[in-house]
């Protein structure tokens, strides 16, 4: 069918006939009248999908999208993404918590129900807890800081008491900023006004790349080289670190768990076993049975012939999260010194690239 009306029909309607027709048009979710006439002239019916939770599916999407594009980001510039590069997941709670409470809700649940408008799963309960879409673990509002407990925050809507945002530290000023590909640009449709301007930014940004290396006292390509293997070894290495850390105090809790329950219900594998594994017994203590065979299992795969007590564990954890946090000032700042020598030998490179072909850089223009 053409798309091309060039014809025209008029008719007469009453108005009590003009009012129903308004009102239909509007329950199918249609503004131009024509439109909608056109439609139940041609089709009998109009259909209007009104979809919440697909809406919501869509908007949830979205923040993953978001999430997932900036931890893109960070893998593709170091290769990884460690826990310390996500930590910004709890800066941005405490920026959405400072929103919502600058809109300021009736009351504690009203809050809670604009957190999850806003993405998140919210934990009611003893300590209320609340997890994005990307984050495997919930995080209780007592853990972000002075002014984000719950009772703080409970305080605040009652108008008790004046919520302070959490400062946030300034992100270090780069040294120097990354060249522009002139010849790439210029192929992308770039004019001559943008080739000029990336000609001034690249000569500023490159005469601070060389303040940069004289200042680090680099004064070849084969030492800058070295100087990037060994940054991004040293970045590595620490967030393997941390990484194994964490692996291990995972662990230690698993087992710990474990051994809780193995001592809970060893009683009542006992007597299972004085009954000859009788099923009826199996049946009443089904579930203490199955925790009991779940340590057991789990202390054999860990070939442990004695258990280890629970205040080892809660030392050896105490240290290992202690050695974790000290290890992040130099994990941040091992990821800036590395970002920094990369972004310095990618301009040397691309600045040399230019200097090599001028005449097809210039032709282009």
């Amino acid at each position: 069918m053409s798309d091309h009306r060039d014809q025209q029909l008029h008719f007469r309607v009453s108005k009590p006939e003009l009012e129903r027709i308004r009102n239909k048009m509007e329950a199918s979710g249609i503004l131009s009248i024509g439109s909608y006439l056109r439609k139940m002239a041609l089709d009998g019916y109009c259909l209007h999908l009104d979809l919440p939770q697909l809406r919501r599916m869509v908007y949830l999407l979205q923040m993953c999208s978001n999430n997932l594009n900036q931890y893109a980001k960070v893998a593709n510039e170091n290769g990884r993404v460690y826990a310390a590069d996500m930590e910004d997941l709890r800066v941005r709670l405490c920026s959405v918590i400072d929103n919502i409470l600058a809109e300021k809700p009736k009351d504690y649940e009203g809050f809670l129900q604009r957190l999850e408008q806003q993405g998140y799963e919210v934990k009611r309960g003893k300590y209320t807890s609340v997890k994005g879409a990307r984050q495997k673990r919930f995080i209780r509002f007592r853990t972000l800081g002075a002014g984000y407990s719950e009772e703080e925050l409970k305080a605040v809507l009652a108008g008790e008491a004046e919520h302070r945002p959490r400062q946030k530290c300034p992100a270090p000023e780069q040294k120097f900023q990354m060249l522009v590909d002139i010849q790439a640009k210029l192929a992308e449709g770039k004019g001559a006004g943008f080739a000029r301007w990336a000609k001034q930014h690249n000569l500023k940004e490159m005469s601070r790349t060389l303040v940069f290396l004289q200042e680090n006292k680099i004064g070849g390509i084969e030492e800058m080289q070295e100087r990037v293997d060994a940054a991004t070894a040293r970045y590595h290495e620490l967030g393997d670190s941390i990484k194994a850390s964490e692996m291990r105090l995972a662990e230690i809790a698993v087992l710990k768990a474990h051994i809780i329950n193995y001592a809970k219900t060893r009683p009542a594998y006992d007597a299972y076993r004085k009954t000859g594994y009788s099923k009826r017994f199996l049946e009443t203590h089904r579930t203490e049975i199955t925790l009991h065979k779940a340590a057991k299992a789990a202390f054999d795969e860990a070939n442990l012939k004695t258990l280890p007590k629970a205040k080892e564990l809660d030392a050896e954890y105490f240290k290992l999260l202690t050695e974790k946090k000290a290890r992040y000032p130099d994990y941040r700042k091992a990821k800036e010194e590395m970002q920094e020598l990369l972004r310095a030998q990618k301009n040397i490179e691309l600045f040399f690239d230019e200097e090599k072909n001028p005449k097809q850089t210039e032709h282009s223009r």
